[in-house]
This record gives structure tokens, sequence and C-alpha cells, in this order.
């Protein structure tokens, strides 16, 4: 102890020449009958009160390296044959200011591929496989974001984002959802959010296109597409399908086809007005005017 600064407590082992440096190993004591010594590495909590009092940082990093991989780090919890795997806990301490900030980043590389990062469930054997969960904090202004964006590239292509629900060897594979949330607020403007679908501009190719398609069956009926606009006190949604235009050459082809079939009937096709009390609504068709 000392009025100033309490004393440094090091451990260090021995450098080698040739084959490598001592090695350090910390282990709690086994039992024979019992639960093992449990393994504790912490700071001191801040006792002082004066400004800048902050407990003490804990850093656990490998050494740097020049002409071999560096080292690994490695964190696990023991398995279990007869009761459950242990939990890992990452958690970050909570504050009057701000919260602390959780970073995982992969590392960059100056010459081949930047490394990956995984956030992966575990399988089962017998039952359910675990869940992964990605969600922002609540707020009394406004709830956080997630956001998921794939590196940009220079020369060959932006990285690709992947969305897919999982595949069933007998039953019916998941149900792939994404919905913005129900307005619960009761104040003017208290809107649900909107649902954008769009792919990006280009200068000199092609923009991308954008495909909504159900599956096939084999030896039941093809999964259905609705486009259902929501209903309103003041007036129902509109529902809009627009061709692009173009400056300089023919623009596009807008098509409404019914199915064929094989062995029946051809599928139908119904443009309809919709009802109302005073006046049913209109059905305007018209080709463009040209010059």
């Amino acid at each position: 102890d000392g009025p100033n600064q309490g004393g440094a407590v090091t451990i260090s082992a021995g450098s080698g020449t040739s084959t490598g440096g001592g090695v350090i190993s910390l282990a709690s004591g086994a039992s024979d009958d019992g639960s093992s010594g449990t393994a504790s590495l912490q700071t001191a909590d801040a006792a002082g009160s004066s400004a800048g009092s902050s407990s003490g940082d804990l850093n656990l990093a490998t050494g740097s390296a020049s002409t071999a991989n560096s080292g690994d780090v490695s964190i696990a919890s023991g398995a279990s044959t007869s009761a459950s795997g242990g939990d890992i806990a990452l958690a970050v301490g909570s504050g009057d200011l701000l919260g602390g900030s959780l970073t995982l980043d992969a590392g960059t590389s100056a010459s081949a591929s930047g490394g990956d990062a995984s956030l992966v469930a575990g399988d089962s054997q017998s039952t359910d496989g675990g869940s992964t969960t990605i969600s922002a904090g609540d707020g009394p202004n406004q709830g956080g974001a997630v956001t998921i964006s794939a590196g940009s590239g220079t020369s060959t292509g932006g990285g690709v984002i992947s969305l897919a629900s999982g595949a069933s060897d007998d039953g019916s594979s998941g149900t792939a959802s994404l919905q913005t949330a129900d307005a619960a607020g009761s104040s003017a403007g208290s809107s649900s959010g909107d649902l954008n679908l769009a792919t990006g501009s280009a200068s000199t190719a092609n923009s991308g296109d954008v495909s909504i398609a159900s599956g096939a069956s084999t030896s039941a009926s093809g999964g259905d597409i609705a486009l259902a606009v929501g209903s309103g006190d003041l007036l129902g949604g509109s529902l809009t399908l627009d061709a692009g235009t173009s400056a300089s050459a023919s623009g596009g082809d807008a098509s409404l086809v019914a199915g064929d079939s094989q062995s029946t009937d051809g599928g139908s096709t119904t443009i309809s007005a919709g009802d109302g009390p005073n006046q049913g609504g209109a059905v305007t068709i018209s080709a463009g005017s040209g010059t």
C-alpha cells in the first residue's frame, strides 16, 4: 500500500533464444467429488470521489509478430457430458452518462482477405437449434438502430447481404419476415415505419433488378404473392405499379399475365374498381401519346 499509488505485482516468464519464451499458466484446483475452483481476474473498484477516479482497465491481448502469425486469443467454456455447457457473458457496464460500448472487430489485411466475423448459434442433435438475436436498445426518445451493411469494393463488387430462413429435411422451411412495428403512440404523426425495398442507381451499367417470386411446388400449389395496401379512416392507401421511363430508348413494358395450365383452365385476370356509397371507382385503360 502507499499514500500515492499501490505497489505493482508483475509475473513474467523467462525469455528464450531459439525455442520460445516461457509459459505462464494460471489454473484453479480440481476436485475429486465436487466443483473445481473458480478462477477470477478483475480490477478493483474505484473508491475515490475525485474526478478521474475510474476503475482499472483489464487488458487481454497477445503480442505482435513480424514473420509469423500473431498469437490467438481463446475464450471457451467447458463442455458437460450430463448437464449444460457453461455460458459466456460479455456484459458492458452501465453509466449515468453513457453506457459502455461493445465492439467486435475482425482484423484487417493489407494484401489478403480481411478476417471473417461469425455469430453462430449452437446445433442440437435432439431438439431445437439455438437462436441468434440482434436487437438495439430501447430509449425514451427513440429506440436504437440496427444496421447490417456489407463492405464496399473497388474493382470486383460490393459485398453481398443474404438473409435466408432455415431448411428442413422432413417439414416446412422456416418463415422469413421483414416488417416494421405497429405505431402504439396516440399523438399526431405517430405513423408506423416505412418499408423500403429498392436497388441502388448506376451511371454506366444497368441498375439492379428487384425480384419478388414465390417458390414452385412439384405436388401441391405454388405460393401466392399478395400486394395488399392498408385501409384507413381518411383514405385507403394507393397501389402504383409503374414501368420505368427512358430518355433515349423505349420505356419499360408493363405486363399483367395470368398463368397457363397444362391440364385444365388457365388463370383469369381481373381488373376492377372499388365500390362506394356515392359512386363506384372508375377503370381507365389508355395508351400513350406520341409526337
